[in-house]
């Protein structure tokens, strides 16, 4: 059969010899199974890309919560401790009804450290989330360690009390002249 010249003529398939047929026949299915098989393993191949690249951005998600799940009882710490501080810089802010006491007690403190009141101006509340400052221009006359007594004193309040813009100037032999910005904090119960 390969030795021979073959004549072969479509019209006449019915009288090719049937091994020929037969061998035709498997060429042309194994063909068409691996055409057929290509294509498959072509979808198959993509599916498999994408579920790779999902695999790997599902272990990253796992990665980064299993982290923070372990860090949980941490985080849980921390969260009570910010808590806990909250509570206690709240705690030292006045409510409103306690401004004004306060304001009697920073003016005491100045009083009873022999420091002399030239000028105790209380200003405009600033808001912000949830307290607000109140600003008081002080000018106090005085001495020199009147004045850090005094400041120790604000120090030693209940409440939160800062001073800023902080000018000393010598009025007389041995007297000098403060003025400053004190400045408290009250909380803001509407902020809630």
């Amino acid at each position: 059969m390969f030795g021979q010249d073959l004549n072969l003529n479509w019209d006449e398939l019915d009288i090719w010899p049937q091994k020929l047929k037969v061998g035709i026949i498997v060429v042309l299915c194994a063909a068409l199974l691996a055409v057929g098989g290509w294509f498959d393993t072509q979808v198959q191949w993509e599916r498999l890309k994408a579920s790779q690249a999902e695999e790997a951005s599902l272990k990253e998600t796992f990665s980064v919560k299993q982290m923070k799940a372990a860090r949980l009882p941490q985080y849980k710490a921390h969260l009570a401790e910010i808590r806990k501080n909250y509570g206690q810089i709240v705690r030292r802010l006045p409510g409103k009804a306690e401004v004004a006491s306060l304001l009697a007690e920073i003016s005491q403190t100045g009083i009873s450290n022999n420091l002399e009141f030239k000028l105790f101006k209380p200003e405009a509340e600033r808001p912000f989330d949830f307290y607000s400052e109140i600003p008081i221009k002080i000018r106090v006359t005085g001495k020199y360690h009147d004045f850090g007594r005094f400041v120790a004193g604000l120090a030693a309040l209940p409440r939160i009390v800062t001073l800023s813009n902080i000018y000393i100037t010598e009025r007389k032999k041995g007297t000098l002249q403060m003025d400053a910005i004190v400045k408290t904090y009250r909380y803001r119960e509407e902020s809630l």
